[in-house]
Protein backbone atom coordinates (compact mmCIF):
# COMPACT_ATOMS: atom_id res chain seq x y z
CA UNK A 1 0.00 0.00 0.00
CA UNK A 2 1.54 3.34 1.08
CA UNK A 3 0.56 5.80 -1.64
CA UNK A 4 -2.72 8.30 -2.47
CA UNK A 5 -5.72 9.38 -1.06
CA UNK A 6 -9.36 10.37 -2.71
CA UNK A 7 -12.54 10.84 -1.62
CA UNK A 8 -14.06 6.84 -0.43
CA UNK A 9 -11.54 5.94 -3.57
CA UNK A 10 -12.80 2.44 -2.45
CA UNK A 11 -16.27 2.43 -2.74
CA UNK A 12 -18.04 -0.35 -5.06
CA UNK A 13 -19.48 0.10 -7.90
CA UNK A 14 -17.57 2.19 -9.67
CA UNK A 15 -18.25 1.95 -13.19
CA UNK A 16 -14.97 3.20 -14.98
CA UNK A 17 -12.26 0.46 -15.36
CA UNK A 18 -9.35 0.78 -13.13
CA UNK A 19 -6.81 -1.40 -15.74
CA UNK A 20 -6.89 -0.90 -19.03
CA UNK A 21 -5.88 -3.99 -21.26
CA UNK A 22 -5.45 -4.53 -25.14
CA UNK A 23 -3.79 -6.96 -27.04
CA UNK A 24 -1.67 -6.53 -30.32
CA UNK A 25 0.76 -8.36 -32.53
CA UNK A 26 1.70 -10.83 -29.14
CA UNK A 27 2.25 -7.95 -27.02
CA UNK A 28 0.04 -7.19 -24.13
CA UNK A 29 -0.32 -3.73 -22.90
CA UNK A 30 -1.93 -3.21 -19.44
CA UNK A 31 -1.99 0.28 -18.26
CA UNK A 32 -3.05 1.47 -14.76
CA UNK A 33 -6.40 3.95 -15.01
CA UNK A 34 -6.85 6.34 -12.11
CA UNK A 35 -4.49 8.87 -13.31
CA UNK A 36 -6.57 11.44 -10.65
CA UNK A 37 -5.02 9.53 -7.66
CA UNK A 38 -1.76 8.81 -9.24
CA UNK A 39 -2.66 5.38 -10.29
CA UNK A 40 -3.16 4.32 -6.52
CA UNK A 41 -3.84 0.50 -6.07
CA UNK A 42 -7.29 0.13 -4.70
CA UNK A 43 -9.45 -2.47 -4.10
CA UNK A 44 -11.27 -2.48 -7.80
CA UNK A 45 -7.64 -1.88 -9.29
CA UNK A 46 -6.09 -5.05 -7.67
CA UNK A 47 -9.22 -7.47 -8.44
CA UNK A 48 -9.24 -6.47 -11.86
CA UNK A 49 -5.20 -6.62 -12.34
CA UNK A 50 -5.32 -9.96 -10.50
CA UNK A 51 -8.03 -11.13 -13.33
CA UNK A 52 -6.61 -9.49 -16.49
CA UNK A 53 -2.98 -10.71 -15.83
CA UNK A 54 -4.49 -14.34 -14.53
CA UNK A 55 -6.64 -14.33 -18.74
CA UNK A 56 -3.01 -12.83 -19.79
CA UNK A 57 -1.23 -15.56 -18.52
CA UNK A 58 -3.54 -18.43 -19.78
CA UNK A 59 -3.57 -17.10 -23.19
CA UNK A 60 -0.64 -18.67 -25.53
CA UNK A 61 -1.14 -15.84 -27.94
CA UNK A 62 0.27 -13.49 -25.63
CA UNK A 63 4.07 -13.23 -25.89
CA UNK A 64 4.92 -10.12 -23.84
CA UNK A 65 3.34 -7.89 -21.09
CA UNK A 66 3.83 -4.40 -20.97
CA UNK A 67 2.89 -2.53 -17.83
CA UNK A 68 2.30 0.96 -17.43
CA UNK A 69 0.41 3.93 -16.08
CA UNK A 70 -2.31 6.23 -17.68
CA UNK A 71 -1.48 9.84 -16.75
CA UNK A 72 1.88 11.49 -15.40
CA UNK A 73 3.16 8.52 -12.20
CA UNK A 74 3.68 4.91 -12.67
CA UNK A 75 1.83 4.19 -9.79
CA UNK A 76 2.01 5.76 -6.47
CA UNK A 77 1.67 3.05 -4.00
CA UNK A 78 -1.41 2.09 -2.08
CA UNK A 79 -4.95 4.44 -1.69
CA UNK A 80 -5.00 4.70 1.71
CA UNK A 81 -8.78 5.28 1.81
CA UNK A 82 -11.04 2.98 2.93
CA UNK A 83 -14.83 2.31 2.38
CA UNK A 84 -15.25 1.16 6.09
CA UNK A 85 -14.74 2.56 9.56
CA UNK A 86 -15.25 -0.22 11.82
CA UNK A 87 -11.96 -2.13 12.44
CA UNK A 88 -13.09 -5.37 11.43
CA UNK A 89 -14.27 -4.00 8.27
CA UNK A 90 -10.90 -2.35 7.52
CA UNK A 91 -9.07 -5.44 8.06
CA UNK A 92 -10.87 -7.07 5.94
CA UNK A 93 -10.37 -4.61 3.52
CA UNK A 94 -6.52 -4.53 3.52
CA UNK A 95 -6.22 -8.15 3.92
CA UNK A 96 -8.79 -8.50 1.08
CA UNK A 97 -6.65 -5.45 -1.47
CA UNK A 98 -3.21 -7.47 -0.33
CA UNK A 99 -4.69 -10.88 -1.53
CA UNK A 100 -5.90 -9.73 -4.80
CA UNK A 101 -2.46 -7.61 -5.16
CA UNK A 102 -0.21 -10.52 -4.36
CA UNK A 103 -2.16 -12.98 -6.68
CA UNK A 104 -1.66 -10.73 -9.78
CA UNK A 105 2.09 -9.94 -8.48
CA UNK A 106 3.09 -14.07 -8.53
CA UNK A 107 1.06 -14.16 -12.15
CA UNK A 108 4.21 -11.54 -13.09
CA UNK A 109 6.89 -13.37 -11.30
CA UNK A 110 5.59 -16.70 -13.20
CA UNK A 111 4.10 -16.26 -16.45
CA UNK A 112 5.88 -17.37 -19.31
CA UNK A 113 5.45 -13.91 -21.22
CA UNK A 114 8.39 -11.53 -20.12
CA UNK A 115 6.73 -8.60 -18.15
CA UNK A 116 7.93 -5.50 -19.10
CA UNK A 117 7.39 -2.40 -16.67
CA UNK A 118 7.64 1.85 -17.77
CA UNK A 119 8.49 3.59 -14.97
CA UNK A 120 7.58 7.37 -14.67
CA UNK A 121 6.78 10.12 -12.69
CA UNK A 122 6.26 9.21 -8.92
CA UNK A 123 7.03 5.62 -7.70
CA UNK A 124 6.18 4.26 -3.91
CA UNK A 125 4.82 1.69 -2.02
CA UNK A 126 3.29 -1.01 -3.93
CA UNK A 127 4.31 1.12 -7.14
CA UNK A 128 7.96 -0.46 -6.21
CA UNK A 129 6.60 -4.07 -5.90
CA UNK A 130 5.46 -3.86 -8.99
CA UNK A 131 8.42 -2.90 -10.25
CA UNK A 132 10.50 -4.99 -8.76
CA UNK A 133 8.25 -7.75 -9.97
CA UNK A 134 8.97 -7.13 -13.55
CA UNK A 135 11.49 -8.46 -15.69
CA UNK A 136 12.46 -5.66 -16.91
CA UNK A 137 12.23 -2.09 -16.20
CA UNK A 138 12.56 1.08 -18.58
CA UNK A 139 12.12 4.11 -16.59
CA UNK A 140 11.97 7.88 -17.06
CA UNK A 141 15.22 9.06 -15.99
CA UNK A 142 13.01 11.73 -14.16
CA UNK A 143 11.26 9.07 -12.22
CA UNK A 144 11.80 9.36 -8.21
CA UNK A 145 11.44 5.96 -6.18
CA UNK A 146 10.43 5.83 -2.42
CA UNK A 147 8.63 3.28 -0.42
CA UNK A 148 6.82 5.56 2.14
CA UNK A 149 5.33 2.71 3.74
CA UNK A 150 6.89 3.72 7.72
CA UNK A 151 6.19 7.35 7.09
CA UNK A 152 2.50 6.22 7.12
CA UNK A 153 3.21 3.70 10.17
CA UNK A 154 2.89 0.52 8.11
CA UNK A 155 4.62 -2.23 7.04
CA UNK A 156 5.39 -3.92 2.85
CA UNK A 157 3.63 -5.92 0.37
CA UNK A 158 3.10 -6.48 -2.76
CA UNK A 159 6.33 -8.72 -2.41
CA UNK A 160 8.57 -5.25 -1.48
CA UNK A 161 10.19 -7.04 1.32
CA UNK A 162 10.57 -9.86 -0.41
CA UNK A 163 11.81 -8.74 -3.53
CA UNK A 164 13.78 -5.87 -2.75
CA UNK A 165 16.84 -7.41 -0.50
CA UNK A 166 16.85 -9.75 -3.52
CA UNK A 167 17.69 -6.94 -5.69
CA UNK A 168 19.76 -4.03 -4.34
CA UNK A 169 21.02 -6.38 -0.80
CA UNK A 170 19.80 -6.05 2.53
CA UNK A 171 21.09 -3.18 3.84
CA UNK A 172 20.10 -0.95 1.11
CA UNK A 173 16.66 -2.48 1.34
CA UNK A 174 16.68 -1.19 4.97
CA UNK A 175 18.01 1.79 4.31
CA UNK A 176 14.93 2.77 1.76
CA UNK A 177 12.37 0.91 4.22
CA UNK A 178 12.96 2.63 7.45
CA UNK A 179 14.38 6.27 5.83
CA UNK A 180 11.64 6.58 3.26
CA UNK A 181 14.45 8.33 1.64
CA UNK A 182 14.07 9.03 -2.57
CA UNK A 183 15.69 7.16 -4.65
CA UNK A 184 16.56 9.00 -7.79
CA UNK A 185 16.30 7.37 -11.14
CA UNK A 186 20.04 7.00 -11.59
CA UNK A 187 20.40 5.52 -8.39
CA UNK A 188 17.67 2.68 -9.25
CA UNK A 189 19.67 2.24 -12.37
CA UNK A 190 22.77 2.12 -10.29
CA UNK A 191 20.84 -0.23 -7.77
CA UNK A 192 19.69 -2.61 -10.08
CA UNK A 193 16.05 -1.44 -9.84
CA UNK A 194 16.06 -0.14 -13.26
CA UNK A 195 17.95 -1.86 -16.54
CA UNK A 196 17.24 0.96 -18.47
CA UNK A 197 16.64 5.22 -18.77
CA UNK A 198 15.31 7.15 -21.09
CA UNK A 199 13.66 10.40 -21.44
CA UNK A 200 10.04 10.71 -20.52
CA UNK A 201 9.39 11.75 -24.36
CA UNK A 202 10.85 8.42 -25.78
CA UNK A 203 9.69 6.25 -23.23
CA UNK A 204 6.67 4.50 -24.80
CA UNK A 205 8.34 4.05 -28.23
CA UNK A 206 11.50 2.60 -26.23
CA UNK A 207 8.72 0.46 -24.50
CA UNK A 208 7.43 -0.94 -27.33
CA UNK A 209 11.03 -1.30 -29.42
CA UNK A 210 12.01 -3.82 -26.06
CA UNK A 211 8.43 -5.22 -25.98
CA UNK A 212 8.47 -6.41 -30.40
CA UNK A 213 11.95 -7.61 -29.79
CA UNK A 214 10.85 -9.77 -26.30
CA UNK A 215 7.70 -10.84 -28.46
CA UNK A 216 10.21 -12.59 -31.29
CA UNK A 217 11.88 -14.71 -28.63
CA UNK A 218 11.37 -18.56 -27.61
CA UNK A 219 8.30 -17.64 -24.94
CA UNK A 220 8.36 -21.04 -23.54
CA UNK A 221 11.64 -20.80 -22.87
CA UNK A 222 11.86 -17.58 -21.12
CA UNK A 223 8.89 -18.49 -18.86
CA UNK A 224 10.43 -22.07 -17.86
CA UNK A 225 13.71 -19.57 -17.07
CA UNK A 226 11.22 -17.67 -15.10
CA UNK A 227 10.12 -19.79 -12.95
CA UNK A 228 13.75 -21.66 -12.22
CA UNK A 229 15.02 -17.90 -10.87
CA UNK A 230 11.86 -17.92 -8.87
CA UNK A 231 12.05 -20.85 -6.92
CA UNK A 232 15.71 -20.35 -6.87
CA UNK A 233 14.63 -17.44 -4.31
CA UNK A 234 12.09 -19.46 -2.45
CA UNK A 235 8.65 -19.29 -0.36
CA UNK A 236 7.52 -16.04 -2.50
CA UNK A 237 3.97 -16.79 -2.61
CA UNK A 238 4.02 -17.75 1.47
CA UNK A 239 5.78 -14.87 1.78
CA UNK A 240 3.57 -12.56 0.60
CA UNK A 241 0.46 -14.00 2.71
CA UNK A 242 2.66 -12.71 5.80
CA UNK A 243 3.01 -9.66 4.53
CA UNK A 244 -1.21 -9.35 3.72
CA UNK A 245 -0.98 -10.63 7.39
CA UNK A 246 1.38 -8.18 9.25
CA UNK A 247 0.00 -4.85 6.68
CA UNK A 248 -3.63 -5.79 8.05
CA UNK A 249 -2.55 -5.93 11.33
CA UNK A 250 -0.63 -2.78 11.66
CA UNK A 251 -3.12 -0.81 9.87
CA UNK A 252 -4.97 -1.25 13.18
CA UNK A 253 -2.12 -0.78 15.48
CA UNK A 254 -2.15 2.76 17.00
CA UNK A 255 1.39 3.42 14.61
CA UNK A 256 -1.27 2.75 11.62
CA UNK A 257 -3.88 4.85 12.68
CA UNK A 258 -1.63 7.86 13.48
CA UNK A 259 0.16 6.98 10.08
CA UNK A 260 -3.19 6.95 8.43
CA UNK A 261 -4.43 9.84 10.03
CA UNK A 262 -1.82 12.27 9.58
CA UNK A 263 -1.57 11.75 6.44
CA UNK A 264 -5.06 12.53 5.21
CA UNK A 265 -5.08 15.41 7.54
CA UNK A 266 -1.38 16.63 6.06
CA UNK A 267 0.83 16.84 8.95
CA UNK A 268 3.27 15.19 10.56
CA UNK A 269 2.96 11.99 11.85
CA UNK A 270 3.57 11.35 15.89
CA UNK A 271 4.62 7.94 16.68
CA UNK A 272 6.14 8.42 20.29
Amino acid sequence: MSGAQSERPCTPGISRSAVQIDTEGGIARVRLNRPDVGNAVNLQMAQELEAGLHSLSADPSVRVIVLAGIGTQFCVGGDLGCPVDDDEGVHAHVSNLTTALHAAVAVLVRTDAPVLVLAKGTVSGAGVGLMAAADFVLAADSTRLRLAYSAVGLTPDCGVSFLLPQIVGRTRALELLLTNRTLLAHEALEWGLVNQLVTAEVLIEAGQNLAGRLAAGPVRAFGRTKRLVADALGGFEAHMALESRTIAEQRLHAEGREGVSAFFKRRAAIFL
